[in-house]
């Protein structure tokens, strides 16, 4: 949960930090506009790396969500496995309504 607040604050100053330089490189001097660029792209590939492992940390608790389990209902349709030797991880692709 620490690492996510972390991650979360770190994901939300990088994210200020591209709109400020995209900002400057819009209506910022011309003088200004090697660093300001240089930033801007630095900036957006850390936003992009911290989104993707934010989402990451997300979808792992949604992934074991959606493991198929026995009498699991999904839009209130009841599902099982088509077969129970199958990982659970795998099963979730082979549901079929009972």
């Amino acid at each position: 949960a620490v690492w996510l607040r972390l991650l979360g604050g770190a994901l939300a100053l990088s994210f200020v930090l591209m709109l400020a330089s995209g900002l400057a490189l819009i209506v910022g001097p011309s003088g200004a506009h090697t660093a300001a660029r240089s930033i801007h792209v630095v900036s957006a590939y850390v936003v992009v790396l911290l989104l993707i492992e934010h989402l990451a940390v997300h979808l792992r608790p949604a992934a074991r969500q959606l493991q198929c389990e026995p009498h699991r209902k999904v839009y209130d349709v009841p599902l099982t496995c088509t077969s129970l030797h199958e990982r659970p991880a795998v099963c979730g692709r082979n549901l079929k309504p009972i």
